[in-house]
């Protein structure tokens, strides 16, 4: 066993008699990056790909965007590129009343003279016909 343990330290030592550590020697030969210096570089802004930015205007906090401010009825939406993507703006788009773009589907319900009830849809197309 002592013929053994003298054989190893023999192999790994170096000149100086201690023993080599591969992982130190492994360092050395790697390349240091100071992450201090890379810091202060700015990442270069890309052009957002998503027509959903259209209708939003977006919201940074300390250079990162966090939030988008819907155009039509000013309320903000989370819109962080990791975390949230375009899905949320999305939905907001489809279902905000302030929105010249999406056509209302819900219809107004009217009681006539009788007593049916019926609904009734706002059209100023119609309303413009009858009018002339």
């Amino acid at each position: 066993m002592q013929q053994e343990v003298s054989n190893w330290t023999e192999m790994h030592a170096g000149p100086d008699g201690n023993i080599k550590d591969d992982e130190a020697d492994c360092a050395a030969e790697k390349e240091i990056i100071d992450l201090e210096a890379e810091e202060g570089k700015k990442r270069k802004q890309i052009a957002s790909r998503s027509e959903m930015w259209d209708h939003y205007t977006k919201i940074f906090d300390e250079g990162q965007l966090v939030k988008a401010q819907c155009k039509y009825c000013s309320s903000q939406i989370a819109a962080h590129p990791v975390l949230n993507g375009t899905s949320g703006m999305r939905k907001h788009y489809n279902a905000c009343k302030s929105n010249p773009h999406v056509e209302s589907k819900q219809g107004i319900l009217s009681i006539t003279q009788g007593t049916s009830v019926g609904t009734w849809k706002f059209d100023p197309e119609m309303l413009r016909s009858a009018f002339a």
